[in-house]
């Protein structure tokens, strides 16, 4: 009786080990389909976003001009760079392109930038962004600005355009 005893729970033990490695292959298995799938994923993000960046570097920068880029990792590791060009008005322009990629590609209806990204970026290139958001017809984006004058008068006259709400030392 005792011999058996041993036998079934010696069985059933084995029966459990057995099913615990099928249960461990069959999770391996799924999170190499999901980490396929998420790839995938992942590269098509970043296509769009990258198509959208590219885009946007034409129009502010140039065509011989390299952007920005978006590279997904993994669910929870990302790269966002601007490769040929670190400084940090050129970092602060593809930031405001990123943004724009989202308002695009998205359900995203607003974006809100503060005068501290454009106070890095070049004149020039400033002139071009407010251009493209004044473009904008479906989203809205709100910016804190600073020095309008700065950007000469197209540029002032956009600003004024668009402001809604303004504030001055004496306003």
């Amino acid at each position: 009786f005792d011999l058996k005893a041993a036998v079934d729970k010696a069985i059933e033990e084995n029966l459990h080990f057995d099913s615990k490695v099928n249960i461990k292959q069959v999770i391996k298995e799924s999170i190499e389909r999901l980490e396929n799938i998420n790839a995938g994923i992942f590269l098509s993000i970043e296509s769009c976003v990258n198509d959208k960046l590219k885009s946007f570097n034409r129009v502010v920068y140039g065509p011989s001009s390299a952007s920005s880029e978006l590279r997904i990792k993994t669910a929870g590791s990302y790269l966002f760079t601007s490769p040929e060009d670190t400084g940090t008005g050129k970092s602060f322009a593809g930031l405001v392109g990123f943004d724009l990629a989202m308002l695009s590609l998205t359900k995203l209806p607003i974006a809100i930038h503060d005068s501290v990204i454009y106070k890095n970026i070049e004149v020039q290139a400033i002139k071009r962004i407010l251009r493209i958001v004044a473009a904008l017809r479906s989203k809205q984006i709100f910016l804190s600005f600073d020095e309008a004058k700065k950007f000469g008068p197209a540029a002032e006259l956009l600003i004024n355009r668009f402001t809604v709400l303004k504030l001055a030392h004496n306003d």
